[in-house]
């Protein structure tokens, strides 16, 4: 059964997702946003990260197929794809026809449904999408997408950031991304990479990389580049290997979003060696990352749905109560190709 097939109870009313998702797209994409919101409901980034891989995983082995000779940027950045972080799956969106991308938000939607029945919170609060707006809102996928990002979270505890622990994920964005597409993450996590740092931020930059053992050798280090002009200090730092501005290193522009990112911030620590954007043979070997991606051209894909859906449970959603789902396993079985597991942590 198609996803568009599948049938919800809202308010003791049956619905299809089809026609439920037909009356979402004709809202204004932070209302529909919003009524998850207001209701204190979230989800983690887990549960999107799954449906942006099922959805992905053929138009990127197709281009990973006709370019793998080319031996260019991009089949490099593809050998990756199974680590992939939120950013770096939405990255490659662009591939998707518009009734792809029709089927991935239908694959969304569903994982989010099942998730909230498998934890039996009621879908009632949905009830407002049982009919269409009074007045229709032009569709927009990539403005629905992006609205979307409100309410998939990471697991702060685990300190991540875009679905990876922070380790991880330097591995992943140095191994993926160009410096272009680095500067794109920070903004979507409202970290804005300058091209050219004020005297002050540059001081605060310089004293970070430099990390000096003890609080009065960062004092006198600071007075020292207080009284410099900031050429000086520019030229103090690259003597210092030390890059800035528009001479940032990938690995200096990834580091540059952790340092200054809300949440991570507070438990941020730079690596000491550029081996921590390498991953190790052991690491090599636990996420089968060989030297070339083996790809065949398409073959059936079989799906196996390890729960079925739970009917919605009636009870009413606590106050005040923030929300955070996790969903039931999901596994996609491609002949000759991989075994891609979807888990929510």
């Amino acid at each position: 059964m198609s996803e568009k097939n599948r049938v919800y109870t809202i308010s003791n009313f049956p619905i299809r997702l089809g026609e439920l998702f037909k009356n979402i797209k004709k809202y204004d994409p932070a209302f529909v946003v919003d009524t998850f919101v207001s209701n204190k409901i979230h989800f983690h980034k887990n549960l999107r990260i799954n449906a942006l891989k099922e959805a992905l995983r053929k138009p990127t082995d197709k281009i990973y197929y006709e370019r793998k000779t080319l031996a260019d940027e991009i089949t490099y950045h593809l050998r990756f794809f199974d680590l992939y972080s939120e950013f770096c799956l939405q990255n490659y969106l662009y591939l998707l026809t518009d009734e792809e991308k029709v089927d991935y938000m239908l694959l969304l939607l569903a994982n989010m449904l099942d998730t909230l029945s498998y934890k039996q919170i009621s879908l009632d609060f949905l009830k407002v999408f049982l009919n269409e707006p009074a007045k229709n809102t032009k569709y927009d996928f990539y403005n629905l997408e992006n609205e979307l990002n409100k309410i998939f979270v990471d697991k702060y505890e685990n300190v991540e950031l875009d679905g990876l622990k922070i380790d991880l994920l330097r591995k992943v964005l140095y191994n993926s991304l160009s410096s272009a597409d680095i500067y794109k993450f920070g903004l979507k996590y409202g970290v804005t990479i300058p091209k050219r740092l004020k005297k002050n931020e540059l001081i605060g930059y310089v004293l970070q990389r430099l990390n000096l053992a003890s609080e009065r050798e960062n004092t006198y280090t600071r007075e020292k580049l207080e009284k410099m002009p900031p050429i000086i200090i520019e030229r103090f730092a690259k003597d210092n290997n030390i890059s800035i501005g528009s001479d940032l290193k990938k690995e200096d522009m990834i580091e540059y979003v952790l340092a200054n990112h809300g949440s991570v911030k507070l438990y941020y620590r730079r690596p000491e060696t550029i081996d921590a954007y390498s991953f190790t043979e052991e690491e090599k070997k636990q996420f089968n990352l060989i030297a070339e991606k083996v790809v065949e051209q398409p073959k059936p894909t079989v799906e196996v749905l390890v729960n079925k859906p739970v009917v919605a449970s009636k009870q009413p959603i606590k106050e005040k109560e923030v929300v955070v789902v996790e969903g039931p396993t999901k596994v996609i079985i491609k002949e000759n190709l991989s075994v891609s597991e979807g888990k929510s942590f």
